[in-house]
């Protein structure tokens, strides 16, 4: 009974994991068009010296703020009420804002940064992206210089 017991409980938690990993990779591709939506609209206004410091909460509030009223985030009751960007363990996301080696060789007044988003995954260890960590695609901003 008690090995029957077991199996049931292994079960529920490999279900819960993978449906967790399902929305978390959701929840990352949900953020990623957000925050091409964003760059997009605010590649012209937005300095990269605003965005220095990129974090789950810095991201939330970038992608919640309106413009005209209308948010690049969708609304989830959870960020809303925690303030920053969560994963379906309710961990923050990690974020990482990486800029070209040698910017000053392009005349551009825009800068291409990138921009890459993971959840620890169900193990809760940063693994910067590896191990059962879920990784986002990396996604191009502009940024003004």
């Amino acid at each position: 009974m008690a090995l029957l017991l077991a199996g049931l409980v292994w079960q529920a938690h490999a279900w819960t994991n993978t449906h967790s990993r399902i929305y978390t990779q959701l929840d990352l591709d949900v953020i990623s068009q957000s925050i091409k939506a964003w760059s997009a609209d605010s590649a012209a206004t937005i300095p990269q010296t605003a965005v220095r410091q990129l974090d789950a909460r810095v991201l939330y509030q970038l992608l919640s703020a309106t413009n005209a009223g209308a948010y690049f985030l969708a609304h989830r009751q959870e960020w809303d009420r925690r303030q920053e960007l969560t994963d379906p363990w309710g961990r923050p996301y990690h974020v990482q804002l990486t800029y070209p080696p040698d910017p000053s060789v392009s005349p551009s007044p825009t800068l291409l940064a990138t921009v890459k988003i993971w959840s620890s995954g169900p193990n809760g260890r940063d693994e910067s992206g590896a191990g059962d960590d879920i990784l986002s695609q990396p996604i191009p901003i502009r940024l003004r210089r």
